[in-house]
């Protein structure tokens, strides 16, 4: 099912395109950890650079990455995001952390399971752990959601290929993101 609508996210020279559905669930959350549930405390008293670039997962054979970059660390929301890149064709994938100290409401997490099942997304298991893996409209992503929903895992590839997506989320420590960015 291909939209005939699309966003286009930028963030320095590079730009995303997302189907509508991921762009509101994008601000659904962002808005609910940023002001609709109320003022959020620290969080993450700013983990240790070494320690943020260790969670992340080295390049797969044939890819390169970026050193791990705090995108926004304040005293409401912490982001801190990856890049890696294939070599053969270019295709560029984000890992993203989104960290918080109010946790969705369980409601607002289930809409957000129903809109992406809607889509044909699937459940991707991985340290017992229930994630979201979903490929349309030119991408890819696997979505987990940590710590009471306190924290969200991002992995988007802009290609529809779900292998390397689920390569990278199967070398992911979840339960060390959540010892990382769980206070």
């Amino acid at each position: 099912m291909n939209s005939p609508y699309s966003i286009i996210f930028f963030q320095g020279e590079r730009s995303w395109r997302c189907r509508p559905f991921l762009a509101v669930v994008s601000l659904l959350i962002m808005s609910l950890q940023i002001g609709i549930l109320g003022p959020l405390g620290s969080a993450s008293a700013a983990a240790p650079e070494e320690a943020l670039e260790a969670w992340f997962p080295p390049p797969l054979p044939g890819w390169s990455a970026t050193g791990a970059e705090v995108i926004l660390d304040d005293s409401q929301i912490t982001q801190v995001q990856k890049t890696y890149r294939r070599k053969a064709d270019g295709a560029e994938m984000v890992i993203s952390i989104l960290s918080s100290k109010v946790a969705l409401e369980p409601e607002e997490k289930a809409v957000i399971e129903q809109m992406g099942s809607r889509l044909g997304a699937k459940p991707f298991i991985h340290q017992g752990i229930k994630g979201l893996l979903l490929s349309a409209d030119g991408m890819s992503v696997l979505k987990f959601f940590l710590n009471g929903a306190k924290i969200e895992v991002d992995l988007m590839l802009d290609r529809m290929d779900t292998n390397p997506v689920t390569a990278y989320g199967r070398l992911l420590d979840l339960h060390g993101a959540e010892r990382l960015f769980g206070k």
